[in-house]
């Protein structure tokens, strides 16, 4: 690494789903810090840890992932963000789900590989026709 810390984890060369080699990058933004690894006035002399940060598509799943994988210990370390412990986020979301469990009551999910899905939306109770259609082959 040019800043001279190792690196967490070893580089995702095969999908995390399929095991397929043949990923795509999407985007690579470079070597970044972790998210809330702000330095203190001490440390703006110390080189600071930085990993990669690149996502890649699987063409054989479709599965969207990143290349790099951290150690929880440190991902986490000064991660301030806590959803199910935020009184205020539970809150907002409450509607939400009631309202995602009540449409998704309604909707039967075939368990074969080959389905199609045309979802009853807007819910039954709407009059217009549905806004989209899924398929899975």
């Amino acid at each position: 690494m040019p800043d001279g810390n190792p690196r967490v984890g070893a580089a995702l060369i095969s999908c995390r789903s399929c095991g397929s080699s043949g990923l795509q990058e999407i985007i690579s933004l470079g070597e970044i810090p972790l998210a809330n690894s702000l330095l203190g006035a001490e440390q703006l002399e110390e080189p600071e840890a930085r990993y990669p940060l690149e996502v890649v598509f699987c063409p054989i799943c479709s599965l969207v992932q990143i290349t790099a994988t951290v150690a929880p210990e440190l991902l986490f370390r000064n991660y301030l963000y806590f959803s199910s412990f935020s009184a205020t986020m539970m809150g907002a979301t409450g509607p939400n789900v009631s309202s995602l469990k009540t449409l998704m009551s309604r909707v039967t999910f075939p368990r074969t590989v080959g389905w199609k899905y045309r979802p009853s939306w807007p819910p039954p109770h709407r009059t217009s026709a549905p806004l989209a259609t899924a398929s899975c082959t």
